[in-house]
């Protein structure tokens, strides 16, 4: 009689998706108490711009590389390490002095946060069958919404009684105890966990090693038309490429005149 698959693929989605709950409580609770820590700290409104921006700018820069970190050092390790560091980020906030050290600590915190969707979708990949992983990023974008949600609600709720930094020193403290709970608990690999049984492997497997096959196939049929097209390009691929290179340069002198003459002088300097 075949075991039944034990659940451990949505135990792994729950900690996904309590993490992008976690980080968009502290990133949203900023634009909440954004009035209060203007007028406690005592800067203008054209500097809570530049404080507000802060985070989306980190945030954008360090897409890419948190990415190139994930596929390195795993999600254990690097969620892990997001957490930890956004939830210090969201604590500097509580008892930073100045507008100086808010800026930091909202440029930290857009670098931290910046590999949540990164990790997440590859342990989605790892850890949920080929017919179910769009119900994994379901989830974890609706644990995005919900931690807007509660900020938006919790932050005013928590301001009057308690003052903005107790409110953000109180929010850095469930992404600490996530920290340790999911590096405890988590493993990237679904094999490598002893809780998952062989049911339970097969059904992540099956549609992973069906989508390997496929990718296998058609990266071979690719090779195969590859090499039937070289005798027929022949020595017209030099006189397409001379082609290719004057047309290239001379685009890449019109983009740059019109950059010099129709944009601002900051931006082009």
């Amino acid at each position: 009689m075949p075991s039944i698959p034990t659940t451990i693929r949505y135990r792994t989605l729950t900690w996904l998706t309590l993490a992008a709950s976690l980080a968009y409580l502290c990133r949203n609770a900023v634009s909440v108490a954004e009035s209060t820590i203007r007028a406690d700290i005592g800067f203008s409104l054209a500097q809570s711009g530049w404080f507000m921006g802060a985070f989306f700018w980190s945030y954008a820069l360090l897409q890419v590389p948190s990415g190139w970190l994930v596929q390195r050092w795993g999600t254990r390790i690097t969620l892990s390490l997001f957490a930890f560091i956004w939830s210090l980020a969201t604590f500097g906030i509580g008892v930073a002095p100045g507008f100086g050290l808010l800026i930091v600590a909202q440029l930290v915190m857009g670098c931290a946060q910046a590999g949540i969707f990164p990790a997440s979708v590859d342990s989605i990949r790892h850890w949920m069958p080929l017919s179910q992983r769009s119900l994994g990023c379901g989830f974890l974008a609706a644990g995005m919404q919900v931690g807007a949600v509660l900020a938006s609600g919790l932050t005013g709720l928590l301001l009057e009684p308690f003052g903005w930094r107790w409110v953000f020193v109180g929010f850095a403290v469930p992404g600490v105890l996530w920290t340790v709970g999911f590096y405890l608990r988590f493993r990237d690999d679904p094999r490598s966990d002893p809780r998952v049984n062989a049911a339970e492997l097969a059904l992540i497997r099956a549609g992973s090693m069906a989508e390997e096959a496929k990718e296998d196939v058609e990266e071979e049929k690719k090779k195969v038309e590859e090499r039937s097209g070289e005798k027929r390009r022949g020595a017209s691929s030099h006189i397409r490429g001379h082609t290719k290179e004057v047309r290239t340069q001379s685009s890449g002198q019109w983009s740059e005149l019109l950059a010099m003459t129709r944009s601002p002088v900051m931006w082009w300097l």
